[in-house]
């Protein structure tokens, strides 16, 4: 249950989601510009994707971030 998001260099950043999280996929999905840089699977199971997106959409990815880490944590 992980989504994590990282800086590749000036102009992008790396955003990291497992399949669980099938809302956040869907915010993706409508979103222009983020590609999809690599996909994660165990048993011939897709488990997570990992995205490319440019600076200009840094903020959005920040809040589907914290939106993922505030569910987990008023669920604990």
């Amino acid at each position: 249950m992980a989504v994590e998001m990282w800086r590749l260099d000036d102009e992008n950043w790396a955003f990291y989601c497992d399949l669980e999280h099938k809302a956040i996929h869907r915010s993706i999905r409508r979103s222009k510009g983020w590609e999809e840089m690599a996909t994660y699977q165990k048993n011939d199971k897709l488990i997570a994707i990992q995205y490319r997106l440019p600076t200009s959409d840094y903020r959005k990815a920040r809040r589907l971030l914290l939106r993922v880490h505030d569910s987990e944590k008023s669920s604990a």
